[in-house]
C-alpha cells in the first residue's frame, strides 16, 4: 500500500487470518500521506487534521477493511482477485487525493 497504515489495519489482517503470517507493506512512492481509521478522524490529531499528512478522508477504512477480508478469505485464491482488489484500492486513493489537492 502507498502511505503510512495505521497500526490498526495491520491487527484487522492477523485476526483475518490468525492461523498465517500476515504482513501489511506500506510506505509506498506517491503515497497519500496517513491512512488513518474512522475513529482516528473523529479523534483529530496530526496524522489526521485537514492540514496535515493524510490526503483520504475516513471513509477509506471501509474500502481497506473490506479488501483486506476479501484479499484473505481461505477460499479465495489471492493470484485472481489480488490485481483486482489493489486496483481498486489505488484507484480510490488516488482520487481522495484529487480531490483533497483539487479542494485545497
Amino acid at each position: 500500500m502507498s502511505g503510512e497504515l495505521f497500526v490498526e489495519y495491520q491487527l484487522a489482517a492477523k485476526a483475518e487470518r490468525p492461523d498465517l503470517f500476515v504482513a501489511m507493506a506500506a510506505y509506498g512512492d506517491y503515497g497519500p500521506g496517513y491512512i488513518g481509521t474512522a475513529i482516528a478522524y473523529q479523534q483529530g490529531g496530526y496524522e489526521v487534521t485537514e492540514y496535515a499528512s493524510s490526503n483520504v478522508t475516513p471513509e477509506v477504512e471501509g474500502v481497506l477493511m473490506a479488501a483486506i477480508k476479501k484479499l484473505l478469505q481461505p477460499t479465495v485464491r489471492p493470484s485472481i482477485f489480488h490485481k483486482r482488489i489493489f486496483s481498486n484500492c489505488q484507484s480510490f486513493l488516488t482520487s481522495m487525493f484529487e480531490m483533497n489537492t483539487i479542494n485545497s
